[in-house]
């Protein structure tokens, strides 16, 4: 599945993930390198949902 992973004040890309368990490891490692993040938004590209993770609380909002 395709995700989108944005850090705010860092980057902004897209990958590839077997599952959003991945995709949020993956999006934790990035976290350790961005000194100066502030929140981190998945989107989902194939499954439509997003995730907010901010200071380590998980936001779901559904897309209409």
């Amino acid at each position: 599945m395709l995700f989108r992973v944005k850090i705010t004040k860092c980057v902004d890309i897209v990958v590839e993930a077997s599952d959003l368990n991945e995709v949020m490891d993956f999006a934790d490692n990035l976290l350790r390198e961005c000194t100066n993040a502030e929140k981190v938004f998945i989107h989902s590209i194939d499954k439509g949902f997003n995730e907010l993770i901010d200071k380590g609380v998980i936001y779901r909002k559904l897309v209409k």
